[in-house]
């Protein structure tokens, strides 16, 4: 059995009808970090992790009765930040990202969700008949 999928079925089970399940994840599309997980291959400061595909999770979440509202990718610099502590000069280039995303989000917005961090998804328990 793929435990997240019973994760979610366990959030479902527990969320009234018409009641919310918010999700926030690492993103696969955050290339910075899937590299990332290459280098240091699955050995991760907090366990077990998993970065998802909006696609991955939106299909899972139906799979399990949810409907799916939308996401939302947020800060695609900060998958740059474990860099900095094998290569300390990328501790600067990550501040200086930093601010050029917060300059670009009004005008690029989606197109930088894309490529987040994390993202959340929400979606809403059906009601029952």
């Amino acid at each position: 059995p793929i435990y997240y999928v019973q994760g979610l079925r366990e959030m479902a089970r527990v969320t009234r009808p018409g009641g919310k399940v918010v999700v926030a994840v690492p993103n696969f599309y955050c290339f910075p970090h899937t590299l990332w997980k290459a280098i240091v291959r699955n050995r991760y400061e907090y366990g077990y992790e998993k970065s998802f595909r909006p696609s991955e999770l939106r299909d899972s979440m139906q799979s399990v009765g949810l409907s799916v509202e939308g996401w939302i990718g947020f800060d695609p610099p900060h998958g740059l930040l474990r860099y900095g502590r094998i290569i300390p000069t990328m501790r600067h280039l990550v501040s200086v990202c930093e601010r050029a995303y917060t300059l670009a989000r009004p005008h690029l917005g989606k197109v930088l969700d894309v490529f987040g961090h994390e993202f959340f998804m929400s979606a809403v328990k059906g009601q029952q008949h």
